[in-house]
């Protein structure tokens, strides 16, 4: 039995794998981008009043990339990557001046 990927003439693999492709670059740009940013993406600061969050740093890092040209592909993306706990928030804010003892 010939397996599909082998038997499809060219080097460009199949549609679908495309799109998964596409997918999966996006993820590791918006991963990319935070590592830049100085952050862990497995332990992002919590949002502070007042201030921008990592998401707001990061797509204004990576406006006018083709990858993100939709108005929705970076949340998108951004949703993947906490389905699969590839970007989690720190468990409590960070510490502030009325928590010293």
């Amino acid at each position: 039995m010939t397996d599909v990927f082998t038997a499809s003439s060219g080097s460009e693999p199949p549609t679908g794998m495309k799109a998964q492709s596409k997918l999966r670059a996006q993820e590791l740009i918006i991963l990319e981008t935070i590592t830049a940013l100085g952050l862990d993406p497995a332990n992002l600061p919590m949002r502070l009043n007042g201030k921008a969050g990592v998401k707001s740093q990061v797509r204004r890092r990576l406006r006018g990339h083709t990858l993100f040209a939709g108005a929705t592909v970076l949340d998108k993306a951004w949703e993947r990557l906490r389905a699969d706990d590839q970007i989690v928030d720190e468990s409590k804010p960070s510490s502030s001046p009325n928590d010293a003892a």
